[in-house]
């Protein structure tokens, strides 16, 4: 899924004002990222204070320049699932065990964030006993991705972009034979199908996509495993503050991805 579409895009001029976009955004549809957290984090609880404090970055970042797109916020491998401050915008969404609904896909407003930020205050010593980790830290991974499938199919706006944003320092979330991982990697067809953008942002630098999310993402992407290429992952932790660099950076990786999965690039140059 690329970031833009020449017949949608919205171009500023001078007979356009903000109000204008505005109303042009709402009618072809929002960008939505939807952040999920693995609880796994806890473990090291400067890995989980980054994680949050890169999201308050993103919220903050996110309600200044594109207050019209949408953002939430899910917990996975959790022990609790304690329920979210506006716990009726759950009722048409079926959360599974191990996981924590903390903010479903919103528009953000100043008390939103605020509500977050106030969170993060006492996250690193009230995390584990709120929310806890799932014992062996391994919840169901498969119902994580269908959860998230659901918050966004059912947020009530009609979505041009929308982004999954894994952030863990596990570098696959089941045991490679068994069956939950099985079930794991067929998740990645129902994120094609529905053209939903998988990231994961690796919290650790030495992250091994081998045994999981190479594949993963190269499927839910519909490219070639072989055009797969280890992105950098201090780069991406920093691209995550910033969800317009989050979409520039998805549109890029797309291209290149599937340039490299061809013998040529458009400008001649042989990838393979």
């Amino acid at each position: 899924m690329t970031s833009w579409n020449p017949d949608i895009d919205v171009q500023l001029t001078d007979s356009e004002d903000e109000e204008d976009i505005a109303m042009k955004r709402d009618f072809h549809g929002r960008e939505a990222i939807l952040f999920v957290v693995d609880a796994n984090l806890q473990e090291r609880k400067e890995r989980l204070m980054e994680a949050f404090q890169l999201i308050s970055s993103a919220f903050i970042s996110g309600m200044l320049v594109n207050d019209k797109d949408l953002m939430g916020l899910v917990f996975a491998n959790t022990q609790h699932s304690p329920p979210p401050l506006e716990t009726e915008c759950l009722d048409n969404i079926v959360v599974p065990m191990n996981c924590a609904v903390f903010l479903p896909l919103r528009q953000l407003t100043k008390p939103i964030v605020e509500h977050y930020l106030q969170f993060i205050v006492s996250a690193d010593e009230l995390f584990a006993t709120d929310y806890g980790l799932v014992e062996n830290g391994r919840g169901n991974f498969a119902a994580t991705i269908r959860l998230c499938i659901e918050l966004l199919e059912k947020c009530g706006k009609k979505l041009n972009n929308a982004k999954i944003v894994y952030i863990t320092d596990k570098d696959t979330p089941h045991p490679v034979a068994s069956n939950e991982f099985q079930a794991a990697l067929q998740k990645a067809s129902d994120l094609e199908g529905k053209e939903f953008e998988f990231h994961v942002i690796p919290m650790i630098d030495e992250f091994d996509y081998e045994p999981f999310y190479k594949e993963f993402i190269t499927l839910s992407r519909a490219i070639d495993i072989d055009a797969f290429q280890v992105p950098d992952a201090q780069l991406l932790r920093e691209i995550l503050a910033d969800p317009s660099r989050l979409s520039q950076q998805s549109a890029h990786s797309a291209r290149r991805q599937q340039c490299g999965s061809q013998e040529t690039c458009h400008n001649g140059t042989r990838t393979g």
